[in-house]
């Protein structure tokens, strides 16, 4: 019984470590497709404010959450 307590907590901990890592991808993904639509802007569409405000704080949030996972 104690192995197979011990074989649930081995495979809890690999599944908790995987689903970091594809949070961690799919948020550098989507980051890197904000980047790439940033650069397709237009010159008339870099004067949006508020699309700027918005990106920049998307940023922000998902560095907080990265730093609060490395704690």
């Amino acid at each position: 019984d104690e192995q197979n307590l011990r074989k649930r907590y081995a495979e809890s901990t690999i599944a908790s470590e995987f689903s970091k890592i594809m949070d961690s991808m799919v948020q550098k993904n989507f980051i890197k497709f904000l980047l790439s639509q940033r650069q397709k802007k237009t010159p008339a569409d870099a004067g949006k404010d508020l699309e700027e405000h918005q990106y920049n704080d998307l940023l922000k949030l998902s560095l907080q959450e990265k730093q609060g996972r490395n704690i």
